[in-house]
């Protein structure tokens, strides 16, 4: 499966971020400030050098300064006050992004709370908390919470602020692109194309904000398989991004990567392979060649090079995305599973099922403790562990996976997903080798709108 980068792994902070410094900064104007807001802060504000920190994707040295700035504060001027809550805040984004989801929920629902007594239901940090908790869930592959959290944070803004506010149009794009996440396409295009209208009329066209909402959209239309709407809008956002940051940006580096996904999905690898170059090249320029960010990248080049038959270079990549996200984020993160996913797949194409069960074991192991049972990448594991089943003949052993996989998907995805569509289609074939066609026949109809890159889930 090819990675985006507009919201992998929830990153509003780095390409979102724009839409919501824009937004915030047109809500707090002329508003005026609160005794707590004022109250005295330390000298080089720890609670921004752990969002400089995090925005440079340094999530290690984020959290231990994180754990000094919360203990400073609470101290020096107890739990409800600003700057402590704010501090609490950014250690529970550290815990969030190092996969601690279990240690990062309370935290966050601390921030809330204080937050909502402080400034009142309705203020921008309120808000800002609400998608917060948004991006942690989506994180954590909780959907219906992350929804639930976003349509919060909507809906106040539409009532406080009215449908054509910065903050509102920001809460949209959110949204949308969280549906585009779950597959739901029909309730993603018109949230996103009422954020993109908004950020047009109220900056302007050619604004960053609005290229940031561009973004948006043309990921939707792509994993839609419309590519002839997607390609023109990612080239128009390439082109905004290089000449705003320059070509070796993080997000000039994202939006190049998908990109290099779309022609990878229509079959022009060349085009592909050359972008997936550029981008990494880009990532390991601005963020270092050992920072966490650059396997999504890194993961999908070699998905690249396992398509086109090139195993070996699969392998190398797959092996250096794993050794990053195993020192930079430790063995049992969710990141750490995918790339021992992807590693897993390539070994099933060489034939050396004996390398390839125990990665897969080790990742779905990580999937269904860290993200739960019920999330679409322990799916993903379940079908690859199914498929060498399959492979192996023991029929058995690979249904209750498979079935386990589909219902899975079928909950999280929709049933016309892609990736639940593959997974059906391949639980149909198993019947079809059992000798079962009533089973088998009405799943081999469910034909993938789209071409389906997760390794393991191929047709």
């Amino acid at each position: 499966m090819s990675i985006p980068f507009v919201t992998s792994r929830c990153s509003w902070h780095s390409i979102n971020g724009l839409l919501w410094a824009l937004a915030i900064a047109t809500a707090f104007a002329g508003a005026p400030a609160r005794a707590e807001e004022k109250a005295p802060r330390f000298k080089g504000d720890l609670n921004e050098q752990v969002a400089k920190l995090i925005e440079l994707h340094h999530y290690q040295e984020a959290f231990a300064l994180a754990k000094e700035a919360r203990e400073k504060y609470e101290t020096a001027f107890g739990l409800r006050h600003a700057g402590t809550a704010t501090s609490l805040c950014n250690l529970a984004q550290c815990y969030s992004l190092l996969g601690e989801y279990s240690t990062a929920e309370p935290l966050y629902l601390q921030v809330l709370e204080t937050r909502r007594q402080l400034y009142g239901p309705r203020n921008p940090h309120t808000v800002d908390t609400l998608h917060e908790l948004g991006a942690h869930y989506w994180r954590k592959g909780d959907y219906a919470k992350a929804e639930e959290f976003l349509q919060q944070a909507l809906e106040i803004q539409v009532l406080g602020w009215g449908e054509k506010h910065l903050a509102t149009a920001g809460s949209l794009e959110r949204l949308g692109a969280l549906y585009v996440e779950m597959g739901e396409y029909a309730k993603a295009e018109p949230l996103l194309r009422r954020a993109l209208a908004t950020f047009e009329s109220v900056v302007g066209p050619k604004h960053l904000a609005s290229m940031v909402s561009t973004h948006a959209l043309a990921r939707l239309y792509s994993e839609m398989g419309d590519y002839a709407k997607a390609e023109p809008l990612y080239e128009r956002v390439l082109a905004s991004y290089e000449q705003a940051h320059g070509p070796e940006h993080p997000n000039t580096a994202g939006c190049l990567n998908n990109l290099a996904s779309l022609y990878s999905a229509i079959g022009d690898d060349a085009k592909a392979e050359r972008l997936y170059l550029r981008a990494l090249s880009a990532f390991e320029k601005s963020c270092g060649p050992d920072d966490p960010d650059n396997t999504p990248c890194l993961n999908n080049l070699a998905n690249l090079y396992a398509q086109m038959g090139d195993l070996a270079k699969a392998k190398s990549l797959h092996l250096r995305a794993l050794a990053i996200c195993e020192k930079a984020l430790g063995p049992t993160h969710p990141h750490t599973a995918h790339s021992l996913f992807g590693l897993a797949a390539v070994y099933a194409a060489m034939g050396n099922e004996a390398k390839a069960e125990p990665l897969h074991a080790r990742a779905l192991a990580i999937r269904e403790k860290v993200l739960g049972p019920d999330h679409p990448d322990t799916a993903r594991s379940l079908a690859s562990v199914a498929r060498l089943a399959v492979d192996r003949g023991e029929y058995a052993k690979a249904e209750p996976l498979a079935v386990r996989a589909l219902a899975i998907c079928e909950k999280a995805l929709g049933p016309n997903h892609p990736e639940t569509a593959a997974i059906a289609r391949n639980l149909g074939m198993l019947y079809a080798k059992m000798g079962d066609r009533a089973k088998a026949e009405p799943l081999l109809k469910r034909a993938p709108a789209a071409r389906v890159k997760a390794p393991g889930l191929e047709l």
